[in-house]
């Protein structure tokens, strides 16, 4: 498993889309998305405004993808090995403890990667980002970022449209890749964003993140205030949840603020599904043949 990006990577990314520009400071936000999505697992994120945040973005989707390949292989080996264990009646009687304790299970589930719903690996994880950008595709800052993911080899996890407004951008999204697992506001117009945006995130646990969320700027203020006031009923109906993150040290872009939606979001305790986590693991191949591949 992946410890995070390396140095050369920051490195590279810093020298090619600085972020220490007069009105620009995502130095720190950039690891912190990084680690975010690297926590979260998306398949589909959208980003608004591209730079330097992008790369992070995509190391961490790449990432996410080797750790789930290594994964999957390891539950699958694991199968093959405890496949008539695993398939024996005695197991569904078992009581949560005596399952935990079981030696058939701490064999399977007891170690790297630690206590893996089965499930998540019975479907493909192919994630990507759809970067939406209002300049140009022609520009000189566009043309940079490109070839920067390009020489980062994460292109095979992008796709970026130019010259964008923020209005409409979702139905650009292809429609076997919705609802969005996270979207990433980094242009402005949040507000724009925000109504655009929130009916196609993932109703189960689905995030919105919003850059430069508090600022001495006015326009950004009266923007957020817009934004605030539109989730603050689901805030207290609890369909939504809101957290900011605040660089003191900064005159600007010194925040970040997520929401998580929560409408259709249900608590899974593993206590609770032993029997089904044998189960859908037996089910990770459709044939016993392929465990052995």
């Amino acid at each position: 498993m992946k410890l995070g990006f390396s140095e050369e990577f920051a490195l590279k990314v810093i020298s090619e889309i600085t972020p220490f520009q007069h009105l620009s400071g995502t130095e720190h936000v950039a690891p912190l998305l990084y680690s975010l999505i690297r926590m979260l697992k998306p398949q589909t994120v959208v980003e608004f405004g591209s730079g330097y945040t992008t790369p992070y973005i995509l190391q961490a989707l790449k990432d996410n993808e080797d750790d789930f390949n290594f994964n999957l292989k390891i539950l699958k080996s694991r199968v093959a090995k405890n496949y008539a264990k695993l398939s024996d009646p005695a197991r569904k009687a078992m009581l949560p403890d005596d399952w935990l304790l079981d030696e058939t299970t701490q064999e399977v589930y007891g170690q790297e990667p630690v206590v893996p719903i089965p499930s998540f690996y019975a479907r493909p994880y192919k994630p990507r980002l759809f970067t939406f950008e209002v300049l140009p595709e022609d520009d000189m800052y566009v043309r940079k970022l490109s070839r920067l993911v390009g020489e980062l080899k994460l292109d095979g996890y992008f796709t970026l449209s130019a010259g964008c407004r923020v209005t409409d951008y979702v139905q650009m999204v292809p429609a076997e890749r919705r609802p969005i697992d996270f979207a990433w506001n980094d242009f402005g117009n949040k507000k724009r964003f925000y109504d655009e945006t929130y009916d196609s995130i993932r109703e189960d646990g689905g995030i919105m993140a919003f850059h430069n969320t508090t600022s001495s700027e006015k326009d950004h203020k009266e923007d957020l205030d817009k934004v605030f006031e539109a989730i603050r009923p689901n805030l207290l109906s609890r369909k939504a949840e809101l957290l900011t993150f605040l660089e003191p040290h900064k005159f600007t872009q010194r925040s970040l603020t997520v929401v998580r939606k929560t409408t259709g979001f249900k608590d899974e305790f593993f206590h609770d599904m032993t029997e089904e986590y044998d189960r859908s693991l037996l089910k990770l191949s459709r044939a016993r043949s392929d465990f052995m591949a």
